[in-house]
């Protein structure tokens, strides 16, 4: 009877212990999470709705990955439902029923997409505003312009919620608030580099880094459903130091290696299909300049 006391004991202090860490990683994540942040210290972009700018922002859209996440009309959807992870939400950028875009002006727009904060004051948590803070004005102000054509969808839809694992992951910083890790008052491009230069294959190799790392050196998409293959090594370690420019811009085209293999799913090369010849070969000569490093993990894609 003592031995078991003492086992009781010993288990009643160690879920003691687990409730305080518990708590502790929740109280410290929500500060992280609701610290109210500045809107950035820039002036509006101008937004126009002609039918140039229309074109260009739809295209934008698609290749900057908004429609993946927030749907191919914007109108949202929850994109991940994990219990461990959380309830991951892409808000309905539409005029809709249960649509945000009545709440935004044009540079509350900008400040949500370059900056990741939002409307009221809010850090967007899964908003990828890191990769889109280098963006030009003239192409987010494309953005804009699509967004506010695009014709009203009725969709109501979930808060999003963090649970535990995406939470302890903010705390260890191996999760960070997109308005945390950008530069707010940084200078912009007035219009994105011309199409087949380095520095427009730089500027396109942005929306790259949320699957393929800050160093295009592939391993675990986060976020990504259990099971997915690991996102390739995009140095000239991995396969693109095998592939000429003409084969790299058809891997586009196609959705098929070299070898005849066919990209997985995960991966948006229709999205990038819709860039140019000549900026697709800015991409290809850009990425080969990068270091030689090894992959993060063995890659399937």
């Amino acid at each position: 009877m003592r031995v078991m006391r003492w086992v009781g004991r010993g288990v009643a202090i160690v879920l003691a212990l687990a409730a305080v860490t518990v708590g502790g990683v929740y109280a410290r994540s929500e500060w992280v999470l609701t610290r109210r942040a500045d809107a950035p210290p820039r002036a509006a972009v101008h937004v126009a709705a002609d039918s140039a700018t229309l074109a260009l922002g739809r295209k934008l859209t698609t290749t900057n990955g908004c429609t993946d996440c927030h749907g191919a009309s914007l109108e949202g959807k929850v994109f991940a439902d994990d219990p461990a992870f959380g309830r991951l939400v892409a808000s309905n950028l539409t005029a809709g029923d249960g649509g945000v875009l009545a709440s935004y002006d044009d540079r509350a727009l900008d400040a949500a997409i370059r900056d990741g904060v939002g409307v009221d004051g809010r850090k967007l948590m899964i908003m990828p505003s890191n990769e889109f803070a280098g963006l030009a004005d003239a192409d987010v102000a494309a953005i804009i312009a699509d967004i506010r054509a695009r014709a009203p969808r009725n969709n109501r839809l979930p808060t999003m919620a963090l649970r535990p694992v995406a939470r302890a992951l903010v705390v260890a910083g191996k999760l960070p608030v997109p308005y945390d890790v950008i530069d707010h008052r940084r200078a912009t491009l007035a219009v994105a580099p011309p199409a087949g230069s380095l520095a427009q294959g730089k500027y396109a190799a942005a929306s790259c880094v949320g699957c393929h790392g800050a160093n295009y050196t592939g391993g675990q998409i986060p976020g990504a459903p259990a099971g997915s293959p690991p996102a390739a090594n995009l140095t000239s370690a991995g396969p693109i130091g095998q592939w000429t420019e003409a084969q790299f811009v058809q891997l586009f085209r196609t959705g098929t290696r070299p070898d005849g293999t066919t990209l997985k799913p995960l991966m948006p090369w229709q999205a990038f299909g819709q860039l140019s010849d000549a900026e697709l070969q800015g991409l290809y000569r850009y990425l080969r300049t990068l270091p030689v490093r090894p992959a993060a993990s063995t890659t399937t894609d």
